[in-house]
């Protein structure tokens, strides 16, 4: 990996974090991926507050299995916000502090406590994962044109299963 701070700064996600935490100081990767991930969880707020509900009612018509998850987090929010925060410092939890209307207050010192959890968090899973996550970059990096025809092809795979699960669910009779 050439430039960890510019994949760092495009997306902080937890992927990410692992991956750069070998290359860069702590010290950097934090000031990188904080302000992101809060920038971030800020919006999710605000869609929260402004759209929560119609959120909510789109992702259980497109999305059924993610609606269980959500009603369940809706419910365990309800109860502890601040906990959910800290615990679960995710995008969707940050949106159902938008729809329940957590105070500020209550809401920014409990993300930025679990942002900080979260990013230590994966720094370190990061640190001791560093060694074979550099070999197997190698790895790859050494037969490039193969291992992309292969996860190419598997990806072709996976789309064509998803495409005839879906033509045989609009086949059936409905139940």
């Amino acid at each position: 990996m050439q430039h960890p701070a510019l994949l760092l700064a495009s997306a902080a996600d937890a992927r990410n974090i692992i991956l750069v935490s070998g290359k860069l100081e702590f010290t950097t990767l934090l000031a990188i991926a904080l302000p992101r991930r809060l920038i971030g969880m800020v919006g999710s707020y605000g869609l929260g507050v402004l759209f929560g509900r119609r959120v909510l009612s789109w992702s259980a018509k497109t999305l059924p299995r993610v609606t269980r998850l959500m009603q369940f987090l809706e419910r365990t929010y309800r109860r502890f916000p601040r906990a959910t925060l800290l615990i679960w410092p995710a995008y969707a939890t940050s949106i159902l502090a938008g729809l329940v209307r957590v105070p500020h207050r209550t809401f920014f010192p409990a993300m930025i406590l679990g942002q900080i959890a979260f990013v230590l968090t994966c720094f370190y899973l990061g640190e001791a994962a560093s060694g074979w996550v550099d070999r197997l970059i190698q790895f790859f990096r050494e037969r490039l044109w193969q291992s992309t025809a292969i996860f190419a092809s598997l990806v072709l795979l996976q789309q064509l299963a998803a495409y005839r699960r879906r033509q045989r669910r609009k086949t059936e009779p409905p139940v």
